[in-house]
């Protein structure tokens, strides 16, 4: 029997407020690891860890990974769509890789939300969604990164995604594999030593909150982000408002699209 299921793609901020933004809602849905996307100094506040840990609670919501429940229970690629039908019982959020949903997606429909660039889209794809940016075919809309639904017959202005994450960004002086210093949650002081970039230590810039840095063991290039330390930081574990708002007007496409049908 034929289901229908929403996949969100990522598994970043948005898309995991995405993700649970419609696991509350009642709908199904699906996280999809997309591979070689770059390590991000937020990994701690969203699902991004999934995969090394094969299961990740956040906000009360758990996501397992097919990798955890084959290793526990004997089980091929075929078997995806036993696993998520399973997930879905349990109340927990099934997290697949490209080629185990193209298993799901023989037997189901697919709406794919796009919250990370894509080269292209998995097929059986009936829907896709995608988050300013993502360049996938067959886009019907986009949603902008304060959450405002562009649709195609209204004039808009492209919020810059940039104003979300000004002031306090450090970035690497050279290419090379982080070690970090500092956790996240410290209090900093001014050129307090933050992380080291093989023989280089990457220091503060201000006195303030650690509210993200880099995993150790990522091997990352000059001039990328690699830690943002905030006067007055709160609720550092918590997603910030701009992912909630994407996925309000991810929610927002979904039931407009029901609604026309």
């Amino acid at each position: 029997m034929s289901r229908q299921y929403v996949v969100v793609t990522g598994l970043n901020d948005e898309a995991t407020a995405t993700a649970i933004r419609f696991y509350r809602a009642g709908i199904p849905v699906i996280l999809m690891d997309v591979e070689d996307t770059p390590p991000s100094i937020y990994a701690h506040r969203n699902f991004s860890h999934l995969l090394t840990l094969g299961r990740k609670e956040r906000f009360g919501v758990e996501a397992r990974t097919f990798a955890d429940y084959s290793y526990h229970t004997p089980a091929d690629i075929n078997d995806s769509t036993a696993f998520v039908s399973r997930c879905i019982a349990d109340r927990l959020i099934p997290c697949l890789r490209e080629e185990e949903l193209a298993a799901v997606a023989r037997d189901n429909e697919l709406t794919l939300l796009c919250c990370v660039p894509l080269p292209s889209a998995p097929a059986a794809v009936t829907e896709i969604y995608a988050l300013e940016g993502c360049q996938t075919p067959r886009t019907r809309y986009t949603v902008d990164y304060s959450g405002m639904v562009l649709y195609p017959a209204l004039e808009y202005e492209t919020t810059d995604a940039s104003i979300y994450e000004s002031g306090g960004l450090l970035k690497a002086p050279v290419d090379g594999v982080v070690q970090t210093i500092k956790s996240v949650g410290d209090a900093i002081r001014i050129h307090e030593p933050l992380l080291h970039l093989d023989r280089h230590n990457v220091e503060s810039e201000t006195e303030g909150i650690l509210t993200g840095i880099l995993p150790s063991g990522s091997f990352i290039k000059a001039g990328t982000v690699v830690a943002r330390v905030e006067k007055g930081a709160k609720h550092i574990e918590r997603l910030p408002a701009q992912s909630w708002a994407v996925a309000g007007a991810f929610l927002e496409l979904f039931f407009y699209e029901k609604k026309l049908k």
